[in-house]
């Protein structure tokens, strides 16, 4: 059963803290189901990403996902730290916020 898409209005839009909990992992960034991304930051927010080249859909044998491209990438990190600028008492609800990619471990054989 598909989840139930999410609706925004004039008075309570998309915002770059419910994109970046969309996003954003503990490891990063992810790739997120179609239908899931569509209950978290509706519909309308992927059409407009994509259109300016911040977001992909990708079709897998398990289904479509969208993975935010580089570029996407840049922008919502640019966007969430402006965000928190502005909105200071919102910090604390916003995960993985101060969170590098973990360094991947290096394996030597011998």
């Amino acid at each position: 059963m598909k989840p139930e898409v999410r609706t925004f209005t004039r008075e309570n839009p998309c915002n770059k803290a419910i994109l970046w909990q969309c996003f954003r992992g503990p490891t990063g960034y992810r790739r997120v189901l179609v239908a899931v991304a569509h209950s978290q930051i509706g519909v309308n927010a992927p059409r407009v990403m994509e259109r300016q080249g911040y977001l992909v859909k990708e079709t897998t044998a398990q289904g479509d996902y969208y993975t935010l491209t580089k570029d996407g990438r840049s922008w919502l990190e640019k966007g969430i730290r402006a965000y928190v600028k502005n909105h200071p008492s919102e910090r604390d609800a916003i995960q993985y916020l101060d969170t590098e990619q973990p360094a991947r471990r290096i394996t030597r054989r011998r």
